[in-house]
């Protein structure tokens, strides 16, 4: 009787240190895949940001080329105008010695 009973306590004592190792690797793994999940979570985050980082990136230097584009075609339009000025001037000029010349 004393031998079973030695023998009952031996298994029930394996069986809990089996279920302890057993309950211990389960709780382990499942750290390990909250901290993998967490990880995962994180690098979208940053991925997401970085591509919002780029994209901001890419619209300041698409806004400071159109801000070039549109200084130089300032600059054209204004040249333009001038010359039109010019011409305008040169046209009068024309117009007057002609009336002059009509005249004499």
């Amino acid at each position: 009787m004393k031998k079973s009973k030695s023998l009952l306590v031996t298994i029930l004592g394996i069986a809990l240190l089996t279920t302890l190792y057993m309950y211990r690797k389960y709780h382990r793994a499942q750290v390990k895949a909250e901290q993998e999940k967490i990880q995962a979570e994180q690098a979208a985050e940053l991925m997401q940001y970085q591509r919002q980082q780029d994209s901001i990136k890419r619209k300041k230097e698409y806004d400071s080329l159109q801000q070039e584009e549109l200084k130089a075609f300032n600059k054209k339009f204004d040249d333009v105008k001038e010359k039109s000025k010019q011409l305008e001037e040169t046209m009068k000029m024309l117009d007057k010695e002609i009336e002059s010349k009509k005249k004499n």
